[in-house]
């Protein structure tokens, strides 16, 4: 690689890290005074509206634009583009369908923003020409009205249940993307599928780059990578960057350790008043507060999750935990595409997509984890950086190291000192301790720790996804002050087991 070209590539890290840098210097300040915003705005609110009772509101209708490409494809294609009374605040919203002839039903739900399902245009076509397709504006966005609440997966499901009660035919397969990848998720949690009932019956979920599954802490630190990927950087650059993007993600966590601001929100006066107009902000922050964790299990369909690698808004390893949580998923992950596939990629999206509606998807995506060489030796790194280990070893010692990935990796022990290490995949049993973190950052997903006393933690920030930490005796025992953070994960200690979802600043505990 070039001079200009480093040069350049240096720049823009630099620019990014000291952005973030100085948005975060103050961070528990600034977290701290809007958590007292919060308070007076909510004293306020509750005060105005004291004596006011609570009002049905009359919703208007909005007009479609004349030159909105989502009409005129409509119009060009006869598609039905209406507006339908939403099943939760009974506002106007917009509705489209094609294929009205075929069935099963697709029903496409989008993420963030006002385009809404405009997003699902470029895949619209090709599924109408077999399936009865179903795509909204949600309540918010788009075309739909503006209603007052709280925008959470919860009442968004409620919304899409409703409309599929009225307008789907007998079998119905749905599909996410981002924000409505998780709106799908919980709805495939409630939905009759395998059971005779009456009503549509829901045969299949598809997840596309599926954001706010991870807890809070976890999905805002992804947000503050480097530009591009750190193994995509030179090597002049590379260690200055990850330690860049490590100081971020520091703040960034100890500043939710401060508590959370936005519990008040649950109030609908005092949300309308801080929210104000922004469905964004609304939508954001209902997602982010949601805990999956028992959504999973309930999920009985055939799942298929779709992932662009190159995604910087939701991040890949939530794709690797909803492969592990939902029983029977596949994950497939197109290696160039970044958050919107159906956009960039859409020769590809749409053959993923009808192969898997048609039940002849081939395995040309599909994600294979490295395979793991079986052995009994031990792996004894010390100032080392950029290693990817995989297979099957008695104990692997990390001292001093930078930028280590484990990935599909059994142990009896894992020791880390001084170190960042990524691990994924990764499996520690033992009869005594599984797995030690002295003054280290570990970032991991899918993860079984299991021994007798699990895992010493001493000045440490770990961050674990998909994660079972079990002890015969204690699951995790901290002996000098660490961050934690636990995205959908459990922890057993003896006979006494507990889901944990939540980020947490401990001092000589045992938990």
């Amino acid at each position: 690689m070039g001079n200009h070209v480093r040069q350049t590539a240096f720049v823009i890290v630099t620019a990014a890290s000291l952005t973030l840098f100085s948005s975060l210097l103050f961070a528990e300040n600034w977290w701290q005074k809007t958590k007292d915003a919060v308070h007076e705005v909510s004293e306020a609110v509750e005060q105005k509206f004291l004596q006011q009772d609570d009002q049905e509101p009359d919703y208007q209708t909005p007009n479609f634009d004349p030159a909105d490409p989502l009409l005129l494809a409509a119009q060009a294609h006869q598609w039905r583009l209406s507006h339908r009374q939403d099943a939760v605040w009974h506002s106007p919203m917009a509705v489209l369908e094609a294929g009205v002839n075929h069935g099963p039903t697709v029903v496409l739900v989008h993420g963030l923003g006002q385009n809404g399902m405009l997003d699902w245009l470029p895949v619209i076509p090709a599924l109408a020409a077999r399936y009865h397709v179903l795509a909204v504006d949600l309540p918010g966005f788009g075309r739909s009205a503006l209603p007052s609440g709280e925008y959470s997966p919860e009442n968004y499901a409620a919304v899409l249940a409703g409309l599929i009660a009225d307008l789907a035919h007998d079998e119905v397969h749905l599909v996410g993307h981002s924000m409505g990848a998780a709106v799908s998720l919980y709805l495939a949690s409630q939905m009759p599928s395998a059971t005779p009932s009456p009503g549509p019956q829901l045969r299949q979920l598809m997840l596309v780059d599926a954001a706010g599954i991870l807890e809070r802490t976890a999905f805002v630190k992804s947000l503050a990578t480097a530009p591009v990927p750190l193994e995509q950087l030179p090597d002049i650059i590379r260690s200055p960057s990850a330690s860049a993007v490590d100081f971020a993600e520091s703040l960034i966590e100890r500043v939710s350790l401060l508590g959370d601001p936005t519990a008040v929100l649950g109030n609908r006066r005092i949300r309308d008043a801080v929210v104000g107009q922004s469905p964004n902000s609304n939508a954001a922050l209902a997602l982010v507060q949601t805990d999956f964790s028992r959504r999973f299990a309930q999920v009985t369909v055939p799942t298929a999750i779709l992932w662009g690698a190159q995604d910087t808004v939701a991040p890949l390893r939530t794709g690797y935990l909803l492969e592990q949580k939902i029983a029977g998923a596949q994950l497939s992950i197109f290696p160039d595409a970044a958050h919107v596939p159906m956009a960039s990629h859409t020769p590809m999206f749409n053959a993923w997509l009808l192969n898997r509606l048609e039940g002849t998807a081939d395995d040309a995506y599909r994600y294979q984890p490295p395979s793991a060489p079986i052995g009994n030796t031990d792996l004894v790194l010390k100032d080392c950086s950029n290693r990817v280990i995989t297979g099957a070893y008695r104990r692997v010692s990390l001292s001093r190291c930078k930028n280590i990935l484990l990935d599909n990796v059994s142990a009896e022990r894992l020791s880390v000192a001084h170190s960042s290490v990524e691990l994924r995949n990764v499996s520690l049993v033992s009869e005594g301790r599984s797995f030690s973190s002295d003054e280290s950052v570990v970032l991991g997903t899918n993860v079984l720790i299991q021994g007798k006393k699990a895992a010493l933690i001493q000045g440490s920030r770990i961050d674990l996804a998909g994660a079972t930490v079990a002890g015969a005796d204690k699951a995790l025992n901290v002996k000098a002050t660490s961050l934690l953070v636990f995205s959908v994960s459990e922890l057993q200690s003896g006979a006494s087991r507990r889901p944990i979802h939540g980020s947490f600043r401990l001092e000589d505990k045992r938990w």
